[in-house]
């Protein structure tokens, strides 16, 4: 229950941190950086769902002075199919055509 109510808390883009406790449980100011169109570092930042700090131990936790990244996505958002079905088939459809959106 706990894992399912800070996972939805996370998402809620309310402005909640856990203060002196936000090195250790995950909150919607923390998550949000996950989401950030810019990934910071090799592979992204604060993957933790429930506990933040994982990404304090292994080194991909990122929660700079600004309350919100400047855009969410992901790069090659433009590409992504707007409706559900083409969603389904899309990452088997770009992996055998090759597009922008994997490099290719």
């Amino acid at each position: 229950m706990a894992n399912t109510l800070i996972g939805h808390l996370n998402h809620s883009n309310l402005n909640l941190d856990w203060g002196p406790f936000r090195k250790v449980i995950n909150s919607p100011n923390f998550h949000v950086w996950h989401h950030d169109i810019h990934p910071h570092g090799r592979g992204g930042q604060n993957f933790g769902v429930v506990f933040s700090f994982w990404d304090w131990i292994f080194h991909t936790a990122y929660r700079p002075a600004a309350e919100q990244p400047e855009q969410l996505g992901f790069a090659g958002m433009e590409l992504y199919p707007d409706s559900l079905p083409a969603r389904f088939v899309y990452p088997f459809w770009t992996r055998k055509h090759g597009t922008e959106a994997d490099g290719a």
